[in-house]
């Protein structure tokens, strides 16, 4: 390939930081379990999804995913980087083309992209069924900011499904999403409790196995 040092490639640099952990040493801590009933009021008292501020409803739809996909921030907003046929990089976008509704809005497809799930890279799926109670259905809640937000999101690369709020529009980062968790956190009046962003995917695993959920589908 020409290449005078390999290993001094930016790429190679990014898999030998993934592939190397730090402080492996330390043994690793319990994930605290958030109650779910918190949420659930949170939801309900913010009302009309139509007439929220964006910026209210796309904390209550990324925390609802968060919950019921038990999703990471880095799933919602990958760190990973794709090499286009080119040979080029560009940054990884959860995007508008990784979710589909039924005609019904029965369910939804998500599909995310270079998330730690995804072991063979080709896409971890999740079909995501409506909740009968619309103040907690995460499927007619995403549509809403989707097609409230979607004025914008014709004109960014990408065509990421969460967006910042101010122009230049762009795609949210992980810490982004991060700090949206932990505003719904504190809305939903857990704060000082201990709880960060990365308590939503435990809780959601947990709350699932309560329902009686299959334990190896929600592994």
């Amino acid at each position: 390939m020409g290449l005078t040092d390999f290993t001094k490639q930016p790429e190679i640099c990014q898999l030998i930081k993934g592939t190397v952990k730090v402080d492996t040493t330390k043994p690793a801590k319990k994930s605290l379990v958030m109650p779910i009933k918190p949420f659930n009021n949170l939801f309900y008292s913010l009302g009309n999804i139509e007439e929220l501020p964006i910026k209210l409803l796309r904390t209550k739809t990324i925390a609802m995913l968060a919950l019921v996909c038990m999703l990471r921030p880095s799933d919602i907003a990958p760190h990973s980087v794709k090499i286009n046929p080119q040979g080029t990089t560009s940054k990884r976008i959860f995007s508008a083309d990784q979710v589909t509704f039924d005609d019904g809005m029965k369910t939804v497809g998500l599909v995310f992209m270079g998330i730690k799930n995804d072991t063979d890279r080709s896409g971890f799926q999740v079909k995501l069924p409506a909740a009968p109670q619309k103040a907690l259905d995460p499927v007619s809640t995403l549509k809403c900011y989707m097609d409230r937000t979607d004025h914008i999101r014709s004109s960014v690369p990408g065509k990421p499904v969460f967006l910042t709020l101010q122009a230049p529009y762009t795609a949210l980062s992980a810490d982004s999403v991060g700090n949206i968790l932990e505003d719904a956190i504190s809305l939903a009046g857990l704060s000082h409790c201990g709880y960060t962003a990365k308590n939503f995917r435990p809780t959601g695993a947990t709350f699932a196995i309560q329902l009686g959920y299959d334990a190896e589908m929600v592994m």
